[in-house]
């Protein structure tokens, strides 16, 4: 195994073993993240330090040449927690951190299997190592190869198919049926809502008519993300075109029927449109499908769907973790390589003059009847000894790493 592999590690706190309070104890701020990096690499005796940071972990990865830190030094240098639980936290050292963050990388280890965000919240990361001067050489090469091998599973396996969130799920439905030239309504202004609303707007394609009971609320949403505000009560009494509808509110009543629909068609004609009812209890009245431009979806059906795409992608996981053991042999010999490139960056040089001065001893000495011309043929086979001596160490390195025979130039192919 790579010596420098072995020195690698992991401290880490994620949605399994702690909850979002927790999680939210140890989160410093971005603009803070460089000088507490700086801080930890100092304290707890490291060469390399990166924390991946998000809603569901904190993660510290780091190199470190002496032994590995004490998780306590490392977390108390981070930031000041009072009465925490150590135990919460989970520490791997070697490949056991180099199969971590491969399952990381991979969504394996996600609150969600198969959302590819973190792949950029890990780049992310590493950018803000880079800034902080505490990521070297080893670090990149890490990430660089744990990136390349979850972009060949997102490639060849199915593990990212297929929305499985709320979100994501509404997001396809509206993508597959809404005119992006009307509006898109959204009734509400709780979570459900908050949570679309980003997500959609991420996406660019749609303008917005934010609709709740209070105006005020509307009118907040319709400031952070563009588009119309309009309360409830005017939304249904002078309701404006549409394609596609989201609803998740509070009531306790349902706030769309079939006579709503049929005074919205008088207004602006009948079109094909989307209902999306994301409300428990529901907020339009499964009657309105008796008109067939209306397609109604309801939280049922979403959630239904979303759960089917989620066994889906869990069935890919043993694929994924077939690729994952082979990546993980690929990045441990493109480590032992690199070691191999270290601890032989000199011997060239070293043998070179080696040679030169044996063989200019020899010519002096015992050899030093020799004519020129027989003492320059001396001194081109010595050279190329020394040449074929220098190939062996990295020849018998990649025999090592790949089982192949080992040989120089003069040995013949087959």
């Amino acid at each position: 195994m790579s010596k420098t592999l072995q020195q690698l590690g992991c401290l880490s706190l994620t949605y399994k073993s702690a909850g979002l309070d927790e999680l939210n104890r140890w989160t410093v701020s971005p603009d803070f993240q460089p000088a507490q990096l700086r801080q930890v690499l100092s304290h707890a005796g490291l060469s390399e330090l990166l924390v991946i940071s998000t809603c569901n972990r904190l993660e510290f990865y780091y190199f470190s040449s002496d032994k590995a830190p004490l998780p306590t030094d490392l977390l108390t240098s981070w930031k000041h927690v009072s009465d925490f639980d150590p135990t919460l936290w989970s520490a791997w050292q070697g490949t056991d951190a180099l199969h971590h963050l491969l399952s990381v990388a991979s969504s394996v280890d996600s609150m969600v299997v198969g959302e590819t965000q973190i792949l950029k919240q890990i780049k992310d990361s590493l950018a803000v190592a880079t800034q902080a001067g505490t990521a070297g050489k080893y670090l990149h090469l890490l990430i660089r190869s744990v990136i390349e091998a979850a972009k060949r599973i997102y490639t060849e396996t199915r593990i990212a198919e297929n929305p499985v969130s709320v979100s994501s799920m509404t997001y396809r439905f509206i993508l597959d049926h809404a005119d992006a030239s009307l509006p898109l309504v959204l009734i509400g202004a709780g979570d459900v809502i908050r949570t679309m609303a980003p997500y959609f707007s991420k996406m660019g394609r749609y303008r917005f008519c934010f609709v709740n009971r209070s105006v005020e609320k509307a009118q907040s949403l319709a400031d952070q993300y563009g588009g119309r505000a309009l309360s409830l009560d005017d939304f249904l009494a002078e309701p404006p075109d549409f394609s596609a509808l989201v609803s998740a509110t509070s009531a306790d009543h349902t706030l769309i029927h079939s006579d709503w629909i049929d005074r919205l068609n008088a207004r602006h004609g009948e079109r094909s449109r989307l209902l999306v009812d994301l409300a428990n209890p529901r907020d339009v009245d499964p009657g309105v499908t008796a008109q067939t431009s209306i397609r109604l979806i309801n939280l049922e059906t979403v959630e239904r769907l979303a759960e089917a795409n989620n066994r889906s992608r869990i069935d890919e996981i043993p694929v994924v973790n077939r690729i994952l053991g082979e990546e993980s042999d690929r990045i441990t010999a493109l480590f032992a390589d690199r070691d191999m490139d270290e601890l032989l960056r000199f011997f060239p040089e070293d043998v070179s003059g080696i040679r030169d001065r044996a063989v200019n001893k020899l010519l002096k000495t015992r050899l030093n009847h020799l004519s020129e011309e027989d003492q320059a043929t001396i001194r081109e086979f010595a050279g190329y000894l020394s040449d074929k001596i220098v190939q062996v160490p990295y020849l018998r390195a990649k025999q090592r790493a790949t089982s192949e025979p080992v040989r120089t130039d003069d040995q013949p192919a087959g």
